[in-house]
């Protein structure tokens, strides 16, 4: 409520502030730990999970989407409106033209897919690319959680502050990638149209609050 949001309507810089420093936001958290996090130099703003998704969804429209069972339900849901290929990960052998997201930890139990490791490396082998979604990482109650995004397979991470704090319908979300991906999302952030209140708003969350608040606090 005490957030002035009309000034960032007119900050051309808050949009490439608010990505720079929620790489180092995440970092602060002592339960989390990335191997390789340095390697996603790329950094785009994102209005939600759902934008970094469908743009997800449109690079690789030519391929087949794999998940395991138990993931996010928007993802099913779109590909079959859409006419989508898509499998789960237990229905069928993993394929060169595959593409895979994984939320870590994951959507049905809350930590980490008990396969999760095996099927990087799978793809590490194969070259199918990957985008490990961390939605629900603030949230999680475990001690210590430590991944390793060193295989080159993982081309892209995402995260969103919509579980985090109550600003699910401000649309705050990030995509870190390894190469710097042309898509819409990209190119409008290029051009820098992104959506400045979105950012004010979450850039302000982080500056008050640790990444794992709600985990302390409840």
């Amino acid at each position: 409520d005490r957030v002035n949001i009309n000034k960032y309507l007119r900050d051309p810089w808050i949009v490439k502030r608010f990505e720079e420093f929620f790489p180092d936001w995440l970092k602060t958290c002592p339960r989390f730990r990335f191997n390789g996090l340095d390697e996603f130099k790329h950094s785009c703003f994102s209005q939600g999970s759902q934008e970094y998704f469908l743009n997800y969804y449109m690079t690789h429209r030519n391929r087949r989407f794999r998940i395991f069972k138990g993931e996010c339900w928007w993802h099913m849901e779109c590909w079959k409106k859409q006419g989508l290929d898509w499998a789960y990960i237990e229905d069928a052998d993993l394929a060169p033209n595959d593409v895979v997201i994984i939320s870590c930890p994951f959507a049905r139990p809350g930590d980490e897919h008990p396969q999760q490791k095996n099927l990087i490396e799978q793809c590490e082998r194969m070259g199918v690319p990957v985008m490990l979604d961390f939605i629900y990482l603030p949230n999680a109650t475990f001690d210590s959680f430590q991944i390793d995004l060193t295989p080159t397979c993982i081309k892209s991470l995402s995260f969103s502050m919509s579980k985090t704090f109550p600003i699910a319908n401000a649309r705050v979300a990030l995509r870190m990638t390894r190469e710097k991906v042309f898509d819409p999302m990209q190119i409008s952030n290029d051009e820098n149209v992104s959506n400045r209140l979105a950012t004010g708003v979450g850039l302000e969350c982080m500056e008050k609050f640790p990444v794992d608040y709600m985990v302390q606090k409840y």
